[in-house]
């Protein structure tokens, strides 16, 4: 959900059970600020795969979608910063060999997005650099690593936060 151009809630169901008829689910929202959204974005990906790791397909159908929960907001001035620091999971994930990594800063800084094997050890820099307040994203090219699990780490100031991706080839 964005307002104004910058996420302020959004949400993810990372698996549901194999379901064979309907099946309703609730997807919960995060939200970052207590402003009305101008824009919502549903995006909805399948992927099955079977235990060699080859995609095997999957089909979904959807109906009766809700949207339920704000009731009270203050309005939002035109051209404000984003209100909170959001490092979101890199899209796709797992990636083979290239992967997009988004996040969103309050404030001008100067930022670190750093890639770490399951080691600790630092395999690539994806920004080091100051950047205004606003939100980015970068790509990131692994195919130059194995196959496994790599975490990013973005610091802005005082802020830092960590996330888990998978290179799978």
């Amino acid at each position: 959900m964005k307002k104004n151009g910058y996420i302020i809630g959004e949400g993810t169901i990372d698996s549901l059970p194999e379901a064979t008829d309907y099946k309703q689910f609730t997807c919960f929202i995060t939200y970052y600020s207590n402003e009305i959204p101008d824009t919502l974005v549903i995006v909805l990906k399948f992927t099955d795969y079977n235990i060699s790791g080859v995609p095997t397909g999957a089909a979904a159908y959807f109906d009766d979608l809700s949207l339920e929960g704000l009731v009270d907001v203050k309005e939002i001035i035109n051209n404000q910063s984003p209100p909170v620091y959001i490092l979101k999971q890199n899209y796709p994930n797992p990636f083979n060999p290239t992967t997009k990594i988004s996040w969103q800063s309050p404030v001008g800084s100067w930022q670190t997005l750093k890639v770490y094997d399951v080691l600790g050890n630092e395999v690539a820099t994806l920004v080091d650099e100051y950047k205004p307040a606003g939100s980015y994203v970068v790509e990131f090219d692994g195919s130059k690593l194995s196959s496994g699990v790599y975490f990013y780490k973005i610091q802005v100031g005082e802020y830092v936060s960590v996330k888990k991706m998978i290179l799978l080839r």
